[in-house]
């Protein structure tokens, strides 16, 4: 497949990007210290990942998702407005071709995640779940407790063996990873 570069709009006309997700800086002259004009060409911008598979490029001292860059070349997406996102249609989250991205509202994002099991809104619903399978050894009432203990800062170790659940549930249950919504 041919790599089409299309200008985001947004940074007025300084940046492309292409639909196999990368970004450049187009060729243009500059002024030297010594008065002498100065030729560039093209610069590929280098990605980071952060968020475990969310690459993002540095823009004049600013942090961009790649995958919102590409988003607004290619579909329009408005990088002011904190209300529309670039999604994946296929939710890998670092396919970032411009025929897996689509804009979307925020509320439409949300709801795609609770339907689809994955992210935080997921891990919410399946929380509330939690305690209605037979395999839970903690009830509802244990745990209102052990997290009243762990405000007056109990030992981990201690209240595991006093429960008979592991290090890592009550680590679990003071970080709010389980049994959230109590």
């Amino acid at each position: 497949m041919k790599e089409i570069w299309k200008v985001i709009p947004w940074c007025a006309e300084w940046y492309q990007a292409s639909n196999k997700w990368r970004i450049r800086r187009i060729p243009h002259y500059w002024l030297h210290a010594t008065g002498k004009k100065v030729f560039k060409d093209y610069r590929y911008l280098k990605w980071y990942i952060r968020n475990k598979a969310y690459r993002y490029v540095e823009i004049l001292w600013k942090s961009y998702w790649v995958h919102r860059l590409v988003c607004a070349a290619f579909h329009w997406l408005n990088l002011e407005d904190p209300k529309m996102y670039a999604c994946h249609k296929n939710d890998i989250r670092d396919d970032n071709r411009e025929k897996n991205l689509f804009p979307w509202t925020a509320q439409d994002n949300i709801d795609d995640c609770i339907l689809k099991w994955r992210n935080n809104f997921a891990n919410e619903t399946s929380l509330k779940r939690w305690s209605l399978h037979n395999h839970s050894k903690l009830k509802e009432g244990q745990v209102i407790e052990i997290k009243k203990q762990l405000w007056y800062w109990a030992n981990i170790t201690k209240l595991s063996k006093i429960y008979n659940v592991s290090y890592s549930t009550i680590y679990a249950i003071k970080k709010w990873t389980r049994w959230g919504w109590l």
